[in-house]
């Protein structure tokens, strides 16, 4: 019981996942802490490491050298306590149970990443060798049970943008593309509070799915032509996601080699547009508006609803950050960070929605990003 907790709570070494259980969460491949505090409204901004991911067309007007190497941790915030009482409960099959259902409901969400990004003028390099998000929904089947949801990714991206001239814009119109190759590995299963309690073998890496696929994303970003003191300063961008959504069809094989494929990406888009406000004191303002995932099975026009406002702000070259805040899916998001010469820190919290339209539910989850910038 005790291995099982710890697996749990300390996913990084943990590799289970997803066969069944109800899931309406839109699951983002990527994550920026920075861009999770103000709402993940950060497709047209898009203006620091992280924008391979986000949009590549940003790295069009990227012109300086950064490696950034990061570990990330991010949890919900019912983690710890529903660890403390389980732990609390010991191997009683009755404890597990009132445990169980004392938490009803809830959603418990671990994500460690690991990785480093690369980047140059027009272009980055991603590798990302741990990207292991663990979902266990607490529901009632025949008695309380745990479904979990969890997926071990390792991820080498290639990004690259530039610009484009035209007649009919005054601006030039940027662009850019990236690449990625993933392995995945995903399992699920429905756990009963009985086989909590009284058994250590729970999970059956037989059945876990697992391959690779090549897939790529596709981006635009126009940044409207103003007076260099204007007071606003509206961009605009697109982004197609996953456009070949061929599912992982390489099958590369680690854990399970009679493995099937896991289920495949899907191809959606992302709208947005974004104002630069005039520059005060020591901050760089500036507002987003994005609808994202436009095309994923579980997209609502709130679901795909973001809207983010940050603060950036530097004192000298070598000490700098942002302050932002935001709504995301509905809920309200908040963040911080603070990068003093190599060393940066980034915190958020951020609502995700789990629930259905009917039956709306909120995952309050908190970050945490140690970094190292070259």
């Amino acid at each position: 019981m005790k291995q099982l907790l710890l697996a749990l709570a300390l996913t990084a070494v943990a590799t289970f996942a997803y066969a069944g259980a109800p899931d309406y969460a839109i699951h983002e491949n990527y994550q920026s802490l920075r861009a999770r505090g103000m709402g993940d409204a950060f497709d047209t901004i898009a203006d620091d490491d992280f924008a391979m991911f986000y949009n590549p067309a940003a790295l069009g007007r990227r012109h300086e050298t950064n490696v950034h190497l990061f570990l990330q941790a991010s949890a919900d915030s019912n983690i710890l306590p529903f660890y403390n009482d389980m732990k609390s409960a010991g191997s009683n099959p009755q404890s597990v149970d009132n445990v169980l259902n004392k938490y009803y409901g809830d959603d418990m969400y671990i994500r460690p990443t690991l990785g480093g990004i690369i980047t140059r003028k027009h272009w980055s390099l991603a590798v990302l060798p741990v990207d292991f998000s663990n979902n266990f929904d607490l529901h009632h089947s025949v008695a309380a049970s745990v479904y979990i949801t969890s997926t071990l990714d390792s991820t080498i991206a290639y990004a690259y943008g530039n610009e484009i001239h035209t007649k009919f814009l005054k601006n030039p119109l940027y662009w850019g593309f990236n690449v990625s190759f993933v392995h995945r590995a995903y399992y699920s299963d429905v756990i009963q509070s009985a086989q909590l309690a009284t058994n250590n073998n729970l999970f059956d890496l037989s059945r876990m799915n697992e391959g690779a696929t090549v897939d790529g994303d596709l981006g635009l970003l126009y940044n409207v032509q103003t007076a260099r003191d204007a007071k606003f300063k509206p961009s605009f961008s697109l982004v197609v996601r996953d456009i070949a959504d061929e599912g992982f069809f390489i099958p590369l094989r680690f854990f399970n080699k009679n493995a099937t494929a896991p289920p495949p990406y899907q191809r959606v888009a992302d709208a947005g547009t974004a104002v630069q406000l005039k520059h005060f004191w020591v901050f760089t303002p500036a507002v987003e508006l994005d609808e994202r995932d436009m095309g994923d099975s579980e997209w609502t026009p709130l679901k795909g609803l973001h809207l983010g406002a940050d603060f950036s702000w530097q004192m000298y070259h070598w000490w700098k950050g942002f302050w932002n805040v935001g709504i995301d899916q509905g809920y309200w998001t908040a963040g911080f960070g603070a990068s003093m010469s190599v060393f940066e820190l980034e915190l958020a919290s951020w609502g995700e929605e789990i629930g259905t339209t009917s039956a709306p539910q909120e995952s309050r989850r908190y970050g945490l990003e140690l970094s190292l910038n070259f």
